[in-house]
């Protein structure tokens, strides 16, 4: 998956480099005032295109699409189990936090500030 993507941004990245590369030889053709017009009708163009963009992903990003499912029960595994859960993070990436290398949270108190 990482691969196919990092495929298309190879080919985004290579189009844009090139229509950029054309526009630069097409305004070059057009001379200096035909240029400057030019490039103004292209940053219009630009500027409607981000801003359509932009107003979709702060819509999208404000109601993110949720999944429905039934609410579940404390034991049926969606939730932890009440009580003290003990992860052994000796070994690993994480720092050492307890002796042996444990770390231990107690799930049945409530968060500081509620």
């Amino acid at each position: 998956m990482a691969r196919m993507r990092l495929g298309w941004a190879s080919v985004v990245f290579f189009v844009a480099g090139l229509a950029s590369a054309l526009w630069a030889v097409f305004l070059v053709g057009q001379g200096l005032e035909k240029a400057d017009q030019w490039s103004s009708v292209a940053a219009f163009g630009a500027t409607v295109v981000f801003g359509v963009l932009s107003v979709l992903i702060a819509r999208r990003s404000r109601h993110p699409a949720q999944e429905r499912s039934s609410p579940g029960t404390p034991n049926d595994g969606t939730l932890p189990p009440p009580g003290n859960q003990t992860i052994n993070v000796h070994g690993g990436i994480a720092p050492i936090v307890g002796p042996g290398g444990t770390q231990t949270n107690n799930f049945n108190t409530t968060p500081p500030g509620t």
